[in-house]
């Protein structure tokens, strides 16, 4: 029978090299003999100090890190509008996502429409302003909890405070403004139980913003026997408010009457508007309109009816101190004065806009009432004074860098200084002696002007005249100038050279 082997034991180069993998102390048992006492050898992993020091130092900062949750993690990974998307929906808000949602496609849609050449495409997105979209989802979503809550007084102020904010914030966003003055037209329209004050509102907005005639009209209707309903602010009734929104909704038709060449169609409406601001009690605004007015009736050819207007106007500005207006009024009451035959009077309130203009330093002002008033003049036959003003003009506008002003007044000066010297010039063509004419041609030359200087008496004058090429050379001939001298019969004869 074959004996029964005994089990190999492993080598002590195993052992260690089994141990060196754990970080734990281990007992190892040293096998030399049967009966050889048995030796403990403690092994330990050694590692390098800066290995147990990177170590540490890499658990401390886990630990800082704190921990995140999925949102905060889709912070990260996801656009702003997707998370926004996700927010609303999550609330429940379907209707403020479909609103939000429509609006950016909207926009994105316009601006592939018209390409990238437009303008549009220099205006930034809605997904790049989040400040904008936190305000919507603010409001909309209050909107829609009062709509469910039949609330829809407090809707339709959720959409009149969207529509104020993306009002003020620029011409770029004013398509926002008209969806949500809109949206408050067809909330506010719905409104019944408070006699139309709501419904009344909406119709200011939209007029304001969207220029609407119907919508003022509807809104002066709504006001006109209600003098009990005031202001959000409180400030006037809104009857007061209809007809100051009224009149310059006329104001604006007739300014677009007039640039269509129809004078009469925007005197109508001049008059229509300051039937409103005078209803409304605006002092500012009446006066406005009435400067509007007389200067319409001025360019109509009703002269006299458009200083009632203008005088009315020019009191109104010196009651509330307004230099501005006041210029401006002596100016158009200067225009009417000359089409009533005034000129006194004309040069009168132009001398008072000069004095003013030279108060306020308003140096554009000042240049206009030179002018103004140098042309006057030059109408008068007074051609200095008229060249003195439009010298003013001149400088003052080429101190300004005003190149259109500079070059009317420049145009005028010329006229007027021309003018200035027409009568000696004029008398020097009629005179057929020859200093007159060497100082004609004198003055072609330097544009000096000696016209106003007593005359010499005539003399023989010689000029060198070119001859034709001779073979000797190149000579000059002299042509001699004799004076006319008068018979006592009044013939001309020559007088006697000898020759």
């Amino acid at each position: 029978m074959a004996a029964i082997l005994p089990a190999i034991q492993p080598s002590n180069s195993q052992i260690l090299a089994s141990t060196l993998d754990s970080s734990e102390p281990k007992v190892v048992s040293s096998l030399t003999s049967k009966n050889a006492p048995v030796r403990e050898i403690v092994l330990r992993k050694r590692l390098p100090r800066y290995d147990q020091r990177f170590r540490e130092k890499q658990q401390q900062l886990r630990s800082l890190v704190p921990r995140l949750t999925v949102r905060q993690t889709a912070e990260f990974r996801n656009t702003y509008k997707h998370r926004l998307c996700s927010e609303v929906l999550e609330g429940g808000y379907h209707r403020t996502f479909a609103e939000l949602f429509g609006l950016i496609r909207t926009q994105m849609e316009n601006r592939m429409q018209v390409g990238p050449e437009s303008s549009l495409w220099l205006q930034k997105v809605l997904t790049d302003e989040p400040e904008k979209l936190e305000m919507m989802k603010k409001y909309l979503i209050e909107a829609e909890i009062a709509t469910l809550k039949k609330q829809f007084v407090r809707a339709y102020e959720c959409h009149r405070v969207l529509a104020q904010y993306f009002q003020s914030s620029g011409a770029e966003y004013k398509w926002l403004a008209d969806h949500f003055i809109h949206n408050c037209l067809v909330r506010g329209s719905a409104i019944t139980e408070d006699g139309g004050k709501v419904s009344a509102d909406a119709h200011c907005n939209m007029g304001k913003y969207a220029v609407a005639r119907i919508s003022f009209q509807g809104f002066y209707q709504l006001t006109k026997d209600k003098p009990d309903w005031m202001t959000a602010d409180g400030s006037m009734t809104m009857h007061s408010q209809a007809c100051i929104h009224l009149a310059r909704m006329f104001m604006i038709i007739a300014e677009q009457k007039y640039a269509e060449g129809d004078s009469d169609a925007s005197l109508s409406c001049l008059k229509q508007a300051h039937q409103m601001a005078c209803e409304g009690g605006d002092g500012k605004q009446i006066a406005e309109t009435g400067y509007c007015l007389g200067v319409a009736h001025e360019r109509n050819g009703d002269p006299e009816t458009a200083l009632v207007f203008l005088q009315s106007y020019l009191e109104s500005c010196r009651a509330i101190r307004d230099s501005r207006g006041i210029g401006k009024a002596c100016d158009a009451i200067a225009r009417s004065c000359d089409s009533c035959g005034r000129p006194d009077e004309s040069i009168r309130h132009l001398q008072m806009f000069i004095k003013i203009s030279e108060d306020i330093k308003d140096d554009e002002a000042l240049s206009q009432a030179c002018r103004s008033l140098g042309i006057r003049y030059n109408a008068l036959g007074r051609y200095d004074q008229a060249a003195s003003y439009f010298e003013k003009s001149y400088n003052i506008s080429r101190a300004g860098s005003e190149t259109d002003s500079v070059s009317e007044a420049r145009a005028l000066l010329g006229i007027a200084k021309s003018h200035s010297m027409l009568k000696d010039y004029i008398r020097h063509v009629e005179d057929s002696e020859w200093p007159s004419v060497t100082r004609m041609i004198s003055w072609k030359d330097s544009r000096a002007n000696h016209f106003d200087k007593p005359l010499e008496a005539g003399s023989a004058k010689t000029v060198p005249v070119n001859s034709s090429n001779e073979e000797s050379g190149n000579t000059k001939q002299e042509i001699r100038i004799i004076p006319e001298s008068k018979t006592h019969d009044g013939s001309k004869t020559e007088a006697n050279n000898g020759e």
